[in-house]
C-alpha cells in the first residue's frame, strides 16, 4: 500500500500537497523533501547519494531545477536540489 496520498489536482491543475509532490517525483526518493515557499521545493539526500535520483529530477518534464545541486552546510557529504513544478 502506498504511504503517500494519490495525486490530487485543483482546478488550475497544479499539485496541491507535499504528498502529491512525493508521488510526482517518483521513482526518485529523496531522504527529505520540503516546500520552501509556494511551489518551490528542496529535496535532500545524504550519503551514499543515489545519482540516478538526481538525474530523474533533472530529466522529468514539468520540473525546473533552480540553481545547481549543492552540499548543505548541515549535511556534510550530502546533496540538495531546489526545484519548481511547472504547469501540470
Amino acid at each position: 500500500m502506498n504511504a503517500f496520498p494519490l495525486v490530487h489536482y485543483i482546478e488550475s491543475e497544479h499539485i496541491q500537497s507535499l504528498g502529491s509532490v512525493w508521488n510526482f517525483i517518483r521513482p526518485a526518493v529523496p531522504d527529505t523533501l520540503r516546500e520552501l515557499e509556494d511551489g518551490f521545493y528542496e529535496a535532500r539526500w545524504w550519503k551514499p547519494i543515489p545519482v540516478m535520483d538526481i538525474e530523474i529530477l533533472k530529466r522529468t518534464d514539468k520540473i525546473t531545477i533552480e540553481g545547481v545541486p549543492f552540499e548543505p552546510e548541515n549535511l556534510v557529504g550530502g546533496i540538495a536540489i531546489r526545484f519548481r513544478l511547472t504547469d501540470l
